[in-house]
């Protein structure tokens, strides 16, 4: 085939054309005759497998740094001082550095720009799920080609990909994705393979559920965050810690549960830990009435490999649903309760009328989803010999709780090859949740009633402040916390923080903070906490 006509034949996919013809952007706002282009030695340039990256979780968020790469390619005409610049009309980031310089490219070069990226730092002030629009601006003499693409920054979730499964950890509750119709995030990835659709938190008491899961074709939006989640640096009781705090407030007033959560969450990628990650959530009454048949639990829709042939049963024995793909070959995952509390776990046939279970295909009610959290049903997949559509929840209760009180319940998400193996990796998710509380335990019995952490990032440039403490006592329900500046002035004064037993952080906004030193003092049940941070920009 000739050039030409090979080029004509391609001119649809192919953007980022300049010449006597003008360009096409990487959003197809026009198209290019490049069959009449030959002759007219034209210049065309894009940046293809465009990277981004912050050396951490993937999760783009405030203060984070990001590495634009990608492989400059030149499709025609030889360029002789190539540059690429990256610009925005974003007030939510900085750029850094916003020039890479190519050079000389014959037709068809390709340069990898991974050694000079550009820099875009995310600012403190930007809003939460933030779209920012990049354009890319290649110029060489006459050659003058744009290049868009779109970045979401200072997202809600973070990213947990350091083992052989991978997850999303939200902050309001939902698991495996932030968005709904599986948007934003990673759902639950083992070696590539990704095992669900949506899933996520639930808590009810007598009929009433607070959740940001399902709700037939809609979805629940009852939590709301309180902390953002946040990665502990450095990790202190696994190889990557999160924790965030939400609570039920999105709920109308008579319908709330009045419950404040933290979700903790653990992974590891040693040799036998690396098929898990544990999710702890310690839930505590911040109402007056007892929550006294009170239930919490993950509700989870597989879809593993061919979701059709999906089948659900459950292992008394290890404390845990479990489901898998009928297939040859075919993948597992399982939910697995960890903390010492009555286990129950309930399948569901996500088939129209539910095969004589609750139907999560209709409205999925509230009062649906506590029949889930509160009674078992063992199976599901068995209306055809291939199995089908199947959503389990896996819960613990029935707890009383009084106002104030706290109650803490852990589940391991697994995925693995076999029964045996997501059996094994069970026993291990209890082996390491074990090891936790031992150390738990230890803080409280050697530790003081409450304890001021190390802050992080310390220096710092202006960003976020992490302030993380320890609460020993649930009767504790609040604490104050300031910052004042060596001339004794009060730069941040925060009253009536809720807190629960156990860690908890708190996030400062230092944006508009001189250099400088700054006394953080911590108040709690009568007693003052201090320590110390340096801004530096």
């Amino acid at each position: 085939m000739q050039v030409a006509e090979q080029l004509r034949m391609t001119a649809d996919n192919i953007y980022g054309v300049s010449g006597n013809s003008g360009f096409v952007d990487k959003l197809g706002t026009g198209r290019v005759n490049l069959y009449n282009a030959v002759t007219q030695s034209p210049k065309g340039v894009r940046m293809d497998n465009i990277s981004l990256s912050d050396n951490n979780d993937l999760a783009f968020v405030a203060g984070d740094t990001l590495r634009i790469t990608g492989d400059v390619l030149n499709l025609l005409a030889p360029l002789s001082n190539l540059t690429v610049t990256l610009s925005t009309v974003s007030s939510s980031v900085t750029i850094l550095n916003n020039t890479i310089n190519p050079g000389a490219m014959a037709t068809l070069d390709v340069v990898n720009t991974a050694t000079t990226p550009f820099l875009v730092k995310i600012k403190p002030t930007a809003p939460v799920n933030s779209n920012v629009v990049f354009k890319l601006s290649f110029t060489d003499g006459n050659l003058i080609v744009n290049q868009y693409f779109t970045v979401v920054v200072n997202v809600d979730y973070i990213n947990v990909n350091i083992n052989e499964v991978a997850t999303t950890i939200t902050s309001k509750g939902r698991l495996f994705y932030y968005g709904i119709n599986q948007t934003s995030g990673l759902g639950f990835d083992f070696n590539g393979d990704n095992l669900v659709y949506d899933g996520g938190l639930m808590i009810g008491n007598n009929n009433l559920v607070s959740d940001n899961c399902r709700d037939g074709s809609n979805f629940d939006d009852d939590f709301q965050k309180q902390i953002a989640i946040k990665a502990i640096i450095p990790s202190v009781k696994s190889e990557f810690d999160l924790t965030t705090n939400f609570n039920d407030n999105n709920v109308t007033a008579a319908n709330r549960l009045k419950v404040l959560v933290r979700h903790n969450t653990y992974a590891w990628s040693s040799p036998g830990n690396s098929r898990f990650i544990i999710v702890e959530y310690h839930i505590k009454n911040t109402g007056t009435n007892a929550l006294s048949t009170l239930y919490a639990g993950i509700c989870a829709d597989w879809d593993i490999q061919t979701y059709a042939n999906n089948k659900s049963d459950v292992d008394a024995v290890n404390k845990m649903g479990y489901s898998w793909c009928t297939d040859n070959g075919g993948l597992y995952a399982g939910v697995k309760l960890l903390s010492a509390t009555p286990f129950n776990s309930y399948a569901i046939d996500n088939v129209t009328g539910g095969a004589g279970g609750v139907d999560a295909t209709s409205d999925f009610t509230n009062s649906e989803k506590y029949t889930t959290l509160s009674t078992s049903r063992a199976q599901a997949g068995n209306t055809l010999p291939a199995g089908n559509d199947v959503i389990q929840v896996v819960s613990s209760g029935p707890f009383n709780l009084a106002g104030g009180d706290s109650i803490t319940v852990a589940f391991a998400l697994i995925a693995g090859d076999s029964l045996a193996d997501i059996q094994q990796s069970a026993a291990n998710a209890q082996i390491k949740y074990d090891g936790i509380l031992t150390s738990v335990q230890e803080n409280i019995a050697h530790g003081s009633e409450t304890q001021l952490l190390n802050p992080y990032p310390n220096p710092n440039s202006g960003n976020e402040l992490n302030i993380p403490f320890y609460i020993a006592k649930n009767q504790i329900n609040s604490v104050n916390i300031s910052l004042t500046d060596m001339t004794g002035r009060t730069v941040v004064d925060l009253q009536n923080i809720q807190t629960i037993s156990g860690m908890n952080i708190q996030t400062v906004n230092m944006a508009g903070l001189s250099n400088g030193i700054y006394l953080i003092k911590l108040e709690s049940a009568g007693k003052i906490y201090t320590g110390k941070i340096s801004v530096q920009h």
